[in-house]
Formats: structure tokens, sequence, C-alpha cells
């Protein structure tokens, strides 16, 4: 179907952890959604409901690189200093729900997701990346789309629907997968002007650049008295 089947490695690792913390709640709030970067490494978080957390942590790694148990002695050495608890959360996680995997990637998507009377979908019918939000919500268009046009032109005729399927969704899926591509790199590339872009990106000045407001101002005055700012048109 014209996609690359050699499978390489990635120079990436991921560890992925589920802590209970019901006994704890108030040492994690509800609010703990967060994903953090570092140089050439990211940690995240995510509540899976009031009595669960749900983290992973990524870091490029040397293709000969093993990592054995117990996982969260590697993990503390890169991540114990990290803030928003994310040392805490790894010591309390159990560490047989700790989870590695080595990502692997698919390179070069083909010129089509149709032939015949086979349609791909989802993961198989993209490079897989280690944006976890990439992911699902791609599958779920996928699919919505191709029962879309099922529904719309049936699966007999001349295979109209996966050809409209196709027309439809390919160049979505490549652009799609192109800028996550370029975000994944990015986000994981330790080269200096990389670490340079991201740390200027992350700064105050910058954010505030990108909400419109003035970086000559103190960020605790913007949070103190935001209605006051607004009244003397600070606030675009």
């Amino acid at each position: 179907m014209g996609l690359s089947t050699s499978v390489q490695t990635e120079d990436r690792v991921l560890w992925m952890g589920l802590l209970d913390v019901s006994a704890s709640q108030k040492e994690f709030p509800l609010h703990l959604n967060r994903e953090i970067w570092g140089n050439g490494e990211r940690f995240g978080t995510m509540m899976v409901n009031p009595d669960r957390i749900f983290w992973y942590a990524s870091r490029v790694a040397n293709p000969n690189d093993v990592f054995l148990r117990p996982f969260k002695t590697e993990i503390l050495k890169r991540f114990s200093s990290w803030p928003f608890h994310s040392a805490r959360i790894v010591e309390l996680t159990p560490e047989l729900s700790v989870r590695r995997w080595r990502n692997f990637r698919r390179y070069g998507l083909g010129a089509s997701i149709v032939q015949g009377r086979i349609a791909l979908i989802g993961d198989a019918a993209r490079d897989r990346l280690s944006l976890i939000q990439y992911g699902p919500w791609n599958c779920v268009e996928d699919a919505f789309c191709l029962a879309h046009m099922i529904g719309r032109y049936g699966h007999i005729r001349d295979n109209v629907a996966l050809t409209e399927y196709q027309t439809y969704r390919w160049p979505l899926v490549h652009r799609a997968t192109t800028a996550c591509q370029r975000l994944d790199d990015f986000i994981h590339s330790t080269d200096m002007r990389s670490t340079k872009l991201r740390e200027f990106c992350f700064s105050y000045p910058a954010m505030l650049r990108i909400l419109g407001i003035s970086p000559n101002l103190q960020l605790q005055g913007m949070l103190d008295d935001s209605s006051a700012m607004e009244s003397n048109g600070v606030v675009a």
C-alpha cells in the first residue's frame, strides 16, 4: 500500500506508571495535569480519576542503552529535581506498576491508505510518535470518517466509499504526521539551538507576548490585579 514496513528503534525511552492517591488526595490536587519539557526529556501527569494519577517520563537514549529494573532508580536519577511533585509521584508508585517502552517508528508515510477493499485507520495508517495526544484523536477521526463514507456511499459500489475516505483523510493524515513529527523532534532535540529556542518559548516574556500582554509587567501583579490591568488597557 506504499507504506514502509521497516521498523527502526528510536533513540528514546519512555516510562509510564499509575499511582493510587486515594489516601493522599490533599498532596496531589485535581488540577495536577501537566507536561514539563527539559533538555531531551519530558515528564507529564494526568488525573485519571480523583484516586489515580497516570504519569510518564521520556528521555533521549543511546541505541545500545539497556534499562533494567528497578526502573524508578533511573527515573529519579533524571527527574528528582523536577517541579510539580514529579519525584514524589515516582517515589510513591510501586516498582511493578512502572512500565518501560522503547519507541519505534515506521518511517515514510506512503502515498495511499487504501488499496482495493482494504483501508488503514489509526496507528496503522501513520508513523507512531511519542506524542500521546496524537494517536487517540486521529484514530477516532479516521473511524468516524470511514463510517461516514460507508454510510453515505455503501460498501459495494466500486469502492467509492474507500476512495472518498482516501481522498479526504490522507492529506490530513500527512500534514498532521509531518507537524507532529517536527514537534516531537523539537521536544527531544538536545542540540544547542533547539534548547535555547525551547527556553525562549517558555520564558515569561515570550508567553506574555503570546497572550497579548506587555512583557514589562510582573506576572504576580497580573495575577493579583487582572481587573485593574484590563481597565488600564494593558490586556489586549
